[in-house]
């Protein structure tokens, strides 16, 4: 669908939690079309449509104002304006989409294999969002962190007014990466970095 990718297709998307960033953006590169023929899957951890409905409908309005006095995304990029926001350069200002997912993951140790890939998954509710999981790539030899191992400190409170984040669940999750695949990964990566 982008031009920007030089001619490859999406062959599905990966939803790692239930903040809008995360999946807001999603028609910027899938034509909902495509999923709605299967062409293209939408890979979710469980109760991601509540979660994200929970924070972002009830709340949204309030949170998204706030987000903008947190992260300063209305501010012109430039030194004396917005220059980053702790894990990224900041929040998109443009349209929010949220595509139902096509594939739920529900527990710890699934495995499923997309476009050659064989991905496992690790389930980490109630970390950095209500809703999450981790993933390892294993012919990559990879790890994708989502957010709950970043260049940031763990972020247990946002100024925006998300949910508060149990640092003891989250750290314990970290430990269950370390033993299901601490020996394997060459790159863990976030998405946020």
């Amino acid at each position: 669908m982008c031009e920007e990718f030089g001619g490859l297709a999406t062959k599905a998307v990966i939803y790692t939690h239930s903040h809008v960033d995360h999946y807001g953006g999603l028609r910027g590169v899938v034509d909902p079309a495509d999923v709605a023929s299967g062409k293209v899957k939408i890979y979710a951890p469980e109760g991601i449509l509540e979660a994200a409905v929970a924070e972002n409908v009830m709340a949204g309005n309030a949170m998204s104002r706030r987000a903008s006095y947190m992260y300063g995304n209305l501010l012109p990029p430039d030194p004396k304006g917005q220059v980053g926001a702790g894990l990224g350069t900041t929040t998109s200002a443009g349209t929010v989409t949220l595509l139902p997912p096509t594939e739920i993951v529900t527990k710890t140790g699934e495995k499923h294999t997309i476009d050659g890939l064989t991905l496992e998954f690790l389930m980490a509710p109630g970390s950095e969002a209500p809703s999450e999981m981790l993933r390892y790539i294993e012919e990559k030899r990879a790890i994708s962190a989502a957010e709950d191992c970043t260049h940031t400190l763990h972020n247990t409170y946002s100024l925006r007014g998300a949910k508060i984040r149990e640092p003891l669940p989250w750290s314990k999750y970290l430990n269950q990466v370390l033993t299901m695949w601490g020996a394997k990964p060459d790159v863990m990566f976030a998405q946020h970095h």
